[in-house]
């Protein structure tokens, strides 16, 4: 992540998420990468930085299924979406140039569909939340 001009900071950054599917491991996996581009509104009170995010994000699914399926959109199941995350953190300074803190983010993704070989449909557009633990130097 990069940012710059707190309060309202411009923000850079990407993230990798990735999951089985529902059935498990054996029927695939959905890997998202994404480059998302927003801003970050910090409250400092002492040492505690209290702050909201909202940022666009462009995503690059990459899909795989069990052997009985196989996306039929296109020649490659690397397929791009996307989407808006709006997120709240909390970082704690502990010295002059560094911070620990927490932050939750929730994904929206924009609706896109894909064809798959077995006549059925897989939604890329999924939602999804994340939690994670920031370091900041």
């Amino acid at each position: 992540t990069w940012e710059a001009i707190a309060p309202f900071a411009l923000r850079v950054s990407t993230e990798r998420s990735s999951s089985y599917h529902k059935n498990g491991a054996a029927s695939g996996k959905l890997t998202v990468s994404s480059i998302n581009i927003g801003t970050q509104a910090s409250f400092p009170i002492s040492r505690f930085v209290p702050y909201l995010k909202f940022e666009g994000s462009f995503n690059f699914n990459d899909v795989s299924f069990d052997a009985t399926k196989v996306v039929t959109a296109g020649n490659d199941t690397f397929v791009t979406t996307v989407g808006l995350n709006v997120g709240l953190g909390i970082d704690f300074i502990v010295g002059r140039e560094m911070s620990f803190g927490f932050e939750g983010t929730y994904h929206y993704l924009v609706p896109k569909k894909i064809n798959l070989s077995d006549s059925t449909m897989f939604d890329l557009g999924s939602s999804y939340a994340t939690l994670g633990f920031r370091v900041t130097f």
